[in-house]
C-alpha cells in the first residue's frame, strides 16, 4: 500500500532510471511525489504511456534546450508538442541555455521556447519546469508576453540568474525548485534565503544520466536532508518548513 505523499521532487528525471516503472513504484512506497521531466518528445511518449499506473507521478512533456541543435528535428518536435496538446498535463524540461557550449543555437532555442509557452498558455493550470542558463531575462520576457502566469505555473529549475532577475521572477509569481548543490555556493545560499517560502520547491535533478542506479529511497533521504539544511539556513523549524513545501508541491501537481 502506498504511503501518503510527504516529499516531492519537483524536478527529476526518473525515465533515466534503469527501471522507470520500478522507480516510480518505489517512490510511492516511501511517500515521494515526482514531477518527472523529459528531454524530448520520444522520451515523453515512452514514459507517458506508463503514467496512469502511478498516482504519485506528474509527467512533464519536455524539449530540453540541449536537444535543440538540428533545426528540422527541433521544429518537428515542437510541432508534435502542439499536436499533443491535451495529452500532456505538464511541461518540462524546457527553456533556454545560452552558455558557451549551447549558445550557437540560441535563436532556434528561443523560437522553440516561444511556441511551447504560447501553446501551454492556452491550457489553464499547466505546470512548467524551466531551464534557464544565462537566459533568465529572455525566459521572463517570453512568459510575460504570453501571459503564461495568468493561467499556468512557471517553475525555475535551479535558478542561476542575477539578483535583479530573481526579483523580477518573484514579482511575476514564478516558483523556484532548489537542490542540494545550491547550498554549496554563496550565491545559491543567498537565493535560498531570498526566495519566499511559498514560492520555494525542492528538487534533485536526478537520476543524472541514462542508467543511473540511484534509488527512490536515496532521493527521499536527500530531500529530507535538504529540508533540514534549508531550515537551518533560514532559521526556521524544519518540520513546519517541510509541511509548507509539501503542501505547495501537492497543490501545484494536484497529487
Amino acid at each position: 500500500m502506498n504511503r501518503e505523499l510527504s516529499l516531492f521532487d519537483m524536478h527529476c528525471h526518473p525515465v533515466f532510471s534503469p527501471d522507470f516503472a520500478g522507480f516510480a513504484a518505489d517512490a510511492a512506497q516511501v511517500g515521494l511525489g515526482l514531477f518527472a521531466n523529459t528531454v524530448n518528445g520520444e522520451e515523453w511518449s515512452r514514459a507517458h504511456a506508463l503514467e496512469p499506473q502511478f498516482s504519485n507521478v506528474r509527467m512533464g512533456r519536455g524539449l530540453h534546450p540541449w536537444w535543440i541543435e538540428d533545426e528540422s528535428a527541433a521544429v518537428a518536435d515542437v510541432d508534435a508538442f502542439v499536436e499533443q496538446a491535451g495529452e500532456w498535463t505538464a511541461v518540462g524540461e524546457v527553456g533556454l541555455d545560452y552558455s558557451k557550449r549551447h549558445c550557437a543555437h540560441a535563436e532556434l532555442q528561443l523560437s522553440c521556447f516561444k511556441r511551447i509557452v504560447e501553446t501551454a498558455s492556452t491550457y489553464a493550470g499547466t505546470v512548467m519546469s524551466i531551464h534557464a542558463v544565462h537566459a533568465a531575462s529572455d525566459v521572463l520576457d517570453v512568459l510575460e508576453k504570453a501571459k503564461f502566469t495568468d493561467a499556468g505555473v512557471p517553475i525555475f529549475h535551479w535558478f542561476s540568474g542575477s539578483t535583479d532577475e530573481l526579483v523580477r521572477a518573484r514579482q511575476l509569481g514564478c516558483y523556484f525548485s532548489v537542490n542540494p548543490k545550491m547550498l554549496e555556493t554563496r550565491r545559491g545560499r543567498a537565493y535560498i534565503r531570498q526566495i519566499p517560502v511559498r514560492q520555494m520547491l525542492l528538487e534533485t535533478d536526478l537520476p543524472a544520466y541514462e542508467g543511473d542506479p540511484i534509488t527512490a529511497g536515496e532521493i527521499a533521504d536527500m530531500l529530507q536532508k535538504l529540508v533540514v539544511n534549508i531550515a537551518a539556513l533560514r532559521g526556521v523549524d524544519a518540520g513546519e518548513l517541510g509541511e509548507t513545501l509539501a503542501s505547495t508541491s501537492r497543490s501545484i501537481l494536484n497529487l
